[in-house]
């Protein structure tokens, strides 16, 4: 059997190897990663100290919406790389779960989980360089002199050539990166939950499959304990993802929520070209894909766990052995606790959430335009 574990998440290593996360979690504070952050992170206030005043209502809503995703991003990387050094373990959990993989129905549904993270992760990717290319069209076909993204930047860039192409070079590389951050960040946890899900299914069919093959009591009894010990191992892969993306989902779900009433707002109201209309519609479905597959694969994670239960009644369980049957009860009894993970230890990462959050932008979105018809 092939072992994959350490290839699953190898576009999330090797982009949190290129933005540095790796060192900094390694203690590195010195070195090119923290310069290189905080040259990124400088953004953030440059946003902030010119918030709401601008001239143009969109221009405002624009800045508002950067101005709290930089900061959104910039907390929600600092969290993942605390707690990076856990992504070995669970790769290595994973090899080892890898190893169980026995059967054609089982080789198969392994087979079909590579491909379908594989292709999730790049579909992240792909939806990543789209939201780049869009956030470009808007500033590319501007007729005057502008910054690509409303922002205050300490030098004469309106009268200075010079310092134009200085400003305009920096906000590019400050969107590259967080785009490129924000990737990372949002792939990883749909494709963790993903992933224990898959791994939960297998051991599903493992279970649910002992006492059928003409085994001895013996051995089922055996593979029964060893599908314990995978079980045992399946809780610590999820106590170990949980402790990578709660506080990171935590801060995404308040973000969301906001983001995409601000966005909705600009939209409706206040978007005339229509260069501005595909910006604000690319970046409304990033932060619509954001979401949605992590609440969708929470759900099914939890689905799945629920499957475990009803897999070990499925087995040959009454023509075993009484110490089996022990054995069994005890696996069943383990089954019964709701694995649901907690944003912040609050908030289900779940299809409810999804809907909730929309909701939530809803409101926001009403609040704003009470507001405006009340000024005017």
């Amino acid at each position: 059997m092939e072992i994959l574990g350490k290839s699953y998440f190898c576009d999330q290593r090797l982009a949190w190897r290129v933005l540095g996360a790796q060192d900094l979690s390694e203690g590195h504070f010195r070195g090119w990663a923290m310069a290189f952050h905080f040259l990124v992170a400088l953004a953030f206030p440059m946003l902030a100290l010119s918030l709401f005043s601008y001239d143009s209502t969109l221009e405002n809503i624009t800045n508002f919406s950067l101005t709290i995703t930089s900061l959104a991003t910039i907390v929600k990387f600092g969290l993942y790389t605390r707690r990076l050094s856990n992504l070995a373990e669970m790769e290595n959990i994973i090899a080892e779960m890898d190893k169980r993989v026995a059967g054609l129905e089982q080789r198969i549904c392994h087979r079909l989980m590579k491909k379908r993270l594989h292709f999730l992760s790049r579909g992240f990717l792909l939806i990543s360089c789209i939201v780049i290319v869009s956030l470009q069209m808007s500033f590319l076909f501007k007729d005057k002199r502008s910054l690509p993204y409303p922002s205050w930047f300490p030098l004469d860039w309106t009268s200075s050539w010079s310092s134009y192409i200085v400003a305009v070079a920096y906000q590019q590389l400050v969107v590259f990166v967080q785009v490129f951050q924000n990737y990372v960040g949002d792939s990883f946890p749909p494709l963790a939950l993903f992933l224990i899900a898959q791994q939960c299914q297998l051991l599903n069919l493992r279970i649910s499959g002992i006492g059928f093959q003409g085994e001895s009591l013996q051995a089922n009894e055996a593979e029964l304990r060893e599908c314990i010990k995978d079980q045992k191992q399946l809780y610590r892969l999820l106590d170990l993802s949980r402790s990578v993306i709660t506080w990171p989902m935590f801060v995404q779900f308040i973000v969301i929520a906001i983001n995409v009433g601000v966005t909705v707002f600009g939209l409706v109201f206040y978007v005339e070209t229509v260069y501005d209309r595909i910006y604000y519609v690319s970046f409304l479905i990033g932060l619509t894909l954001e979401t949605y597959p992590l609440c969708f694969y929470g759900t099914n994670m939890e689905n799945s766990f629920h499957e475990l239960h009803y897999a070990a009644f499925r087995c040959n369980w009454v023509e075993q052995s009484r110490s089996f049957r022990s054995t069994m009860l005890i696996l069943s009894e383990r089954t019964k606790m709701n694995q649901l993970l907690l944003a912040g230890g609050l908030v289900p990462i779940h299809l409810s959430t999804f809907q909730a959050t929309c909701k939530a932008a809803y409101s926001f979105f009403t609040l704003m335009s009470n507001t405006m018809k009340q000024e005017t």
